[in-house]
């Protein structure tokens, strides 16, 4: 009988191993509407839940004029993990639509805002 104890505790020990999961492993990237919008220069804030300080890792905002190109567009970022940060977007041409997303990388992967946001810059003379 006690081969089946033996038997039955290795079972339950090789489910409860693989069944554990860190919490910290699930990320949602969010992105806020652009604020401060000036003809030159806004600032969005990226989200991120589960925030941790890891090697390698980093968020921030990809941004394009060309709504179907963000992901080739600029990136700006930091390799400080918090909950939120605030980007400012500067040197951006007056009265001019821009597409952004929100992106992050940890452990490697590469996680993304599940919607394109936009914004347009004042003309110089709403300055």
């Amino acid at each position: 009988m006690s081969k089946l104890k033996t038997i039955f505790f290795i079972f339950f020990c090789l489910i409860f191993v693989s069944s554990c999961k860190e919490e910290d492993d699930v990320y949602n990237v969010e992105i806020s509407d652009a604020t401060e919008v000036t003809a030159s220069s806004a600032s969005v804030t990226v989200y991120i839940t589960n925030a941790l300080k890891r090697d390698g890792s980093s968020f921030g905002v990809m941004y394009s004029k060309d709504k179907n190109n963000v992901t080739r567009g600029k990136t700006i970022g930091t390799s400080e993990m918090k909950n939120q940060q605030t980007f400012s977007l500067s040197s951006l041409d007056a009265n001019t639509t821009y597409y952004y997303i929100g992106v992050a990388t940890i452990k490697g992967q590469q996680y993304a805002t599940h919607t394109t946001k936009s914004f347009t810059t004042k003309t110089d003379s709403e300055q």
